[in-house]
């Protein structure tokens, strides 16, 4: 069993207002996965969290130009919303330090919120509080 620990991560949330589908969820899957994240979190039936060690937030801001090119390309998408942000947060490693559990905080909330708000005007990079 690992350890609870708080360590700033990148995270990118995503939401789809209208929810998933058989035919949606592989493709933005398929994305998530390519980004080579230390976490992704599924959060039905509308969101995602994905998360990146801080040495590797530019992996975030790629996901995210990748869902507005998703976005541009494909109607279906054409509301969802995504976000970036980077902050302090706390989650459970296992023996490795690998993140196994739901990063939680204010932060997780700045992010989510932020992908909430945009899911029809596009990407936004949420503003942090002290």
């Amino acid at each position: 069993m690992g350890k609870v620990v708080g360590k700033h991560l990148a995270m990118v949330a995503l939401d789809y207002p209208s929810g998933f589908t058989e035919s949606t969820f592989p493709l933005v899957r398929s994305l998530i996965n390519s980004a080579g994240a230390a976490y992704a979190e599924y959060l039905p039936p509308t969101g995602w969290l994905v998360c990146f060690r801080p040495e590797k937030a530019s992996r975030a801001d790629l996901l995210v130009a990748r869902i507005r090119e998703l976005r541009e390309r494909d109607e279906r998408f054409a509301a969802i919303g995504a976000a970036a942000h980077t902050g302090h947060v706390f989650y459970r490693t296992d023996f490795w330090g690998r993140i196994r559990s739901l990063p939680l905080g204010d932060q997780v909330n700045v992010v989510l919120r932020a992908a909430t708000a945009n899911a029809s005007d596009g990407y936004q990079t949420p503003q942090s509080t002290p």
